[in-house]
């Protein structure tokens, strides 16, 4: 709808969507299918700009698989996207914590880590 400028029908499918997929998602307990309502899901939430939400759905997603990564990360991102990078340190130090025991993955938390801390000192300088 949005392609042809239809604002109140792409609003309308939205909220549609939103409540569907929030649905399945409550119902699935199949990582399979849950990952892919997530996605879909944290698309919709996105384009309203629903952050809170999205982080709850990463929150969401991190409890149900506790031994998977990838929802830390992806919160972490979002953090950082929204120009919050002591909150994204905070969900990274999350990971250290969490994922000890692989290096690689706390080898790259680390980095992130450190250029989120430069990155944040060198705009306080320049404040």
């Amino acid at each position: 709808y949005r392609h042809i400028n239809d604002m109140d029908n792409a609003e309308a499918a939205l909220r549609e969507a939103i409540n569907e997929y929030e649905g399945m998602f409550q119902q699935s307990e199949i990582k399979k299918d849950s990952d892919l309502l997530a996605v879909f899901l944290s698309f919709c939430y996105a384009e309203k700009k629903e952050w809170d939400k999205t982080v709850d759905l990463l929150k969401t997603l991190t409890d149900r698989y506790a031994d998977d990564p990838r929802y830390l990360l992806s919160m972490a991102a979002l953090y950082q996207n929204l120009k919050q990078p002591q909150e994204a340190v905070k969900v990274y130090e999350q990971v250290i914590q969490k994922y000890a025991d692989n290096d690689k993955l706390v080898t790259l938390v680390k980095k992130r880590i450190d250029l989120l801390r430069n990155n944040a000192s060198l705009t306080d300088y320049r404040d």
